[in-house]
């Protein structure tokens, strides 16, 4: 790209304008921001026909091609050469509107873009639009990861209690469908803390957190609800023995968890579901049905499952 001239440097990128609809298209009032783009004084321009500050070579079909477009569109947009006050010429695109004043007459209002500016103008914009872009995408991350944060349980990453309750009572509002409700409990928790101490009672319930998951389906709701207590609500569920199989396969999950420091210990878990199956129901009622049936296998011996079908 060519160099700007020292004119071109000190020139101003836009001159607004004022002109009438009449025949001679007539320049109104005192055009500060033209004079300045033309070289002119505000005085020497006032009055002045359109044609006047037009590069002669185009002046006649420029002055027709305006009063065709006010006639026929009340706007004009146009490239055209201006004339400056030192003879040379300026290219620009220029953008008017016809108006009206208190009185009911008609003027055209308009602006002139220096055209060798325009590409520079587009480039900038576009350096702009960019970079808002970038920081748009920079706050949407940030926002998601919050949200993350916000729904996830600090320990094991997936669902805390409260995202799994929000979540899982919003399904079953919105479903006749059957689902079920699986409540997982590890078996002699207590014991592993007070033995092996708080660092290997995490490791056990990050890796309990991570078996269950991968049992489930990304649209099921996958959460840890208490201390050594993890829910699932399987949605769509076609069958009861697909949720048995499902309660079978967490058991022997967790039979195969083995930890360094726990030697010959079998991890095992408790597992109560409840299935729901074409029925009226609140998170709470089915919770409590799924909860009983954990206890139950828990009373049993643990390591084993119930599964009651709600009615």
């Amino acid at each position: 790209m060519d160099k700007p001239t020292v004119h071109e440097m000190i020139c101003p990128i836009f001159g607004n304008y004022c002109h009438d609809t009449g025949k001679d298209l007539r320049l109104i009032g005192r055009c500060t921001d033209l004079s300045e783009l033309l070289g002119n004084t505000p005085e020497e321009l006032e009055g002045k026909r359109l044609y006047d500050i037009l590069t002669n070579e185009t002046a006649e079909e420029t002055v027709s091609a305006v009063r065709l477009q006010i006639d026929s569109l009340s706007e004009t947009e146009m490239l055209m050469s201006l004339t400056r006050s030192d003879g040379t010429s300026v290219c620009v695109l220029s953008r008017g509107r016809v108006v009206c004043d208190r009185s009911g007459n008609e003027y055209v209002e308009g602006v002139f873009v220096v055209a060798n500016r325009i590409g520079d103008m587009i480039s900038d914009l576009r350096r702009k639009v960019a970079s808002y872009s970038a920081q748009l995408s920079q706050t949407e991350n940030r926002i998601s990861a919050l949200r993350i944060r916000a729904e996830q349980d600090s320990l094991t990453k997936i669902f805390n209690a409260s995202t799994t309750r929000r979540l899982s009572e919003e399904y079953i509002a919105g479903t006749r469908g059957k689902c079920a409700m699986l409540i997982i409990d590890v078996d002699d928790f207590k014991r592993i803390n007070d033995r092996y101490g708080h660092m290997v009672g995490d490791d056990v319930m990050t890796c309990a957190a991570s078996a269950i998951k991968k049992l489930f389906r990304s649209n099921d709701i996958v959460g840890r609800v208490g201390g050594d207590e993890f829910l699932v609500l399987m949605k769509d569920v076609p069958d009861i023995d697909i949720v048995k199989m499902r309660c079978s396969q967490i058991v022997s999950a967790f039979n195969k968890m083995q930890f360094n420091i726990m030697e010959n210990e079998l991890m095992s878990c408790s597992v109560g579901a409840a299935v729901l199956s074409d029925s009226d129901v609140s998170y709470n009622e089915l919770f409590l049905c799924a909860d009983k049936a954990m206890y139950s296998a828990k009373n049993m011996g643990g390591n084993r499952f119930v599964v009651e079908e709600y009615k």
